[in-house]
C-alpha cells in the first residue's frame, strides 16, 4: 500500500484556528508560521504518530489530526 503525504497541509483547530504545516519532502523536517516567525522542527521517532520538535516547539501529526504546543502547553489543538 502506499501512501501519499502532502507538503503542505492547513489544519482547522479548535475555535476555527488553522495551523499551517509544510513538510520536506524527505519528511525529515516541518515548518510552522506562529505570529509571523517561521519555526522549523525535526523529525523525532516515535512509534504511534509522526512528532517534529526543537529546543521549544512539538507538532505531532496524525492523519487528520495536528497539535501545536510550546514547552508542553498546547498552542494549537485539537485540530
Amino acid at each position: 500500500m502506499c501512501v501519499i503525504v502532502r507538503a503542505s497541509i492547513e489544519y482547522v483547530c479548535a475555535n476555527d484556528r488553522v495551523l499551517a504545516v509544510d513538510r520536506a519532502a524527505d519528511q525529515r523536517t516541518a515548518r510552522v508560521q506562529l505570529g509571523g516567525e517561521e519555526i522549523l522542527l525535526r523529525r523525532a521517532d516515535t512509534a504511534a504518530q509522526e512528532k517534529y520538535s526543537n529546543a521549544d516547539y512539538s507538532l505531532y501529526l496524525q492523519g487528520e489530526r495536528a497539535m501545536l504546543e510550546r514547552s508542553g502547553q498546547v498552542l494549537y489543538g485539537p485540530c
